[in-house]
């Protein structure tokens, strides 16, 4: 399973979801076009865009319909509806500490315009947080 945006909020959710399911999963987080994504695809694997803008997301569903119409390569948008099942794998993910939110960096709030520079250069792994003291 490839990943765009694995090192985003939703992203580093499903690549640890998706590594309780024994998948095999490579993250990305550039923004290269879909072509070289399908490229790099297994035979049977699957493309997931993780977040982002539906600006970005309709150019990308566009290649999608004329890169992913034959073969076993599929491409998949981490958006979902979930089930008292779904919540109840994720509860227990979280309780056995194999799902939890990834923080890069924390900020006081004194320096919250440092964190938003940070957060807005596209460098951030994880999530930014800003601390109330």
């Amino acid at each position: 399973m490839l990943i765009q945006g694995a090192s985003g909020g939703i992203g580093t959710f499903a690549v640890q979801i998706a590594k309780s399911f024994g998948a095999q999963v490579t993250g990305v987080c550039c923004t290269l076009p879909v072509l070289d994504y399908y490229r790099a695809l297994s035979p049977a694997g699957v493309y997931v865009m993780a977040g982002g803008s539906i600006g970005r997301f309709i150019p990308t569903a566009f290649q999608r319909s004329q890169l992913f119409s034959s073969g076993s390569k599929r491409m998949k948008r981490f958006t979902y509806s979930p089930t008292m099942e779904d919540l109840m794998h994720m509860k227990e993910l979280i309780e056995a500490g194999s799902l939890r939110p990834i923080i890069d960096k924390v900020y006081p709030l004194s320096k919250s315009g440092e964190a938003l520079r940070y957060l807005g250069n596209g460098q951030a792994k994880g999530r930014v947080v800003i601390r109330i003291e």
